[in-house]
């Protein structure tokens, strides 16, 4: 796209996952008035990779001993980054003015974590959507099954899958 750090004004997370927000602290590094963003239930996970390990990536291992392996721990804890406060969290509702009349509205929509954004921009009909909707499972780089669909919170899950249908 062209863009450099600086170009960045704000980043917003859609959700407390490595994949999703790992990379804030290099982000931050490069361009220091960057506005860090993220759902206001995920605050506390986005901004440390400790308590995203505790409460995400190890939150099976007291109850019933599931676990990754020190090696995958440790890849894990890479791809987290370094801790990163977040100066802005969206609860749901808000708008962003991107100028010459285009807005973007924010929209909370948890299942796969309990703060999990979604941006949506009504003029182009564009929702990016995070990992807030999956189909069956997630495919391999070949295309077959490789991990069912991970959700939080099944009933929070199937409301947010009903209010985007509502939405369109």
């Amino acid at each position: 796209m062209g863009l450099r750090p600086r170009d960045i004004d704000m980043v917003i997370n859609t959700h407390c996952d490595m994949d999703h927000c790992g990379g804030n602290s290099a982000v931050k590094l490069a361009n220091p008035n960057v506005q860090i963003t993220c759902g206001e239930a995920d605050r506390a996970l986005v901004e440390d990779p400790q308590v995203m390990w505790n409460l995400r990536y190890n939150a099976y291992f007291n109850d019933h001993c599931i676990h990754y392996d020190e090696m995958t721990r440790a890849e894990i804890f890479k791809a987290m980054g370094e801790p990163q406060p977040v100066d802005q969290t969206w609860r749901g509702g808000e708008t962003i003015d991107l100028g010459e009349e285009w807005y973007v509205e924010i929209h909370h929509t948890p299942g796969h974590s309990n703060g999990h954004l979604a941006i949506l921009d009504p003029r182009s009909r564009t929702l990016l959507s995070g990992d807030a909707v999956h189909g069956s499972m997630y495919p391999d780089p070949q295309g077959r099954p490789s991990l069912c669909p991970t959700y939080l919170n099944v009933d929070s899950y199937v409301s947010t899958i009903r209010y985007l249908e509502l939405s369109r």
